[in-house]
């Protein structure tokens, strides 16, 4: 295993014994496969908190991160897509929305204040493709990543927020599909593919951090950019990270006028010392 980067674990329910160390034990990302129906919701709820509270009792520190996944979405019925995903009646029986639902767990195991997840799922929602319903294609590798509205586009952008660590509740501050594309601009330069990964996960960290000056870009870092203007230029079509490039270079600026006022004082100082020294001979 340690020759992989990655390594997907496949487990049916989580209920049993056997795929109960699949779910709670081995993995540090849990994607929360359901359908959009009371049963399957109650169900993946019961699962995700078991794993969550089994980690926390365990002796192993490592975090575990959910991943709820809408499957099998049909779109040929907006109306009850809709009320499903956000919530709404029908037929008279009032449906609370896998949004919601998800929302209300996560501010309960993670003790958040806010949860946004309409961005998550509305780029994450696995569409129902009837060609697909019959035989093992991969629709990715069939119809490609490109089609919003595809059972590849939808993988793809999990897929991104599970190799970035993004919580589901911070996909609103990126867009659905820049950093797959910029990654993509990049991938004949290792050199601007690395500086690009490198910003990525330090606006990441200092937005954990609850913006904390000092996990913004170093002076080295922010030189880089400068030699490197198409990367920067990538970085900053997303609006979160375009605010973390402003800040760590208003706070680099500060820096430099601080040391720029310490050498004039300290010069002034020295100064004032050989004109006295001068003065009193």
């Amino acid at each position: 295993m340690q020759e992989y980067g990655y390594v997907l674990i496949d487990s049916r329910t989580g209920l049993t014994d056997t795929s109960g160390i699949c779910t709670r034990v081995m993995p540090e990302k849990l994607v929360a496969v359901f359908v959009p129906n009371q049963q399957n919701l109650e169900g993946i709820q019961r699962v995700v908190r078991q794993a969550v509270e089994y980690r926390l009792a365990s002796r192993d520190d490592r975090p575990l991160e959910i991943f709820p996944l809408a499957s099998r979405i049909d779109g040929s019925d907006s109306m009850r897509r809709k009320i499903w995903w956000q919530g709404g009646e029908i037929d008279g029986k009032h449906i609370k929305g896998y949004q919601a639902t998800f929302k209300d767990l996560f501010k309960e195991l993670n003790g958040l204040d806010e949860c946004d997840l309409h961005n998550y799922f509305d780029i994450t929602q696995i569409p129902h493709d009837s060609v697909y319903a019959y035989g093992e294609k991969v629709a990715a590798a069939k119809d490609g990543i490109d089609d919003k509205f595809s059972i590849g586009h939808a993988c793809a952008e999990l897929t991104r927020l599970l190799s970035e660590s993004v919580a589901p509740w911070e996909t609103q501050e990126l867009s659905s599909t820049w950093i797959y594309q910029s990654v993509q601009e990049f991938k004949d330069i290792p050199e601007f593919r690395s500086l690009y990964t490198e910003v990525i996960t330090k606006a990441r960290n200092w937005r954990e951090s609850g913006q904390r000056w000092y996990k913004l870009l170093d002076s080295q870092t922010l030189k880089k950019l400068d030699y490197a203007k198409s990367v920067e230029h990538e970085l900053k079509k997303d609006a979160a990270t375009a605010q973390f490039l402003t800040k760590s270079r208003k706070c680099y600026d500060r820096q430099r006028l601080l040391i720029a006022v310490f050498f004039i004082v300290v010069t002034g100082f020295v100064l004032v010392g050989i004109f006295e020294l001068f003065i009193s001979q």
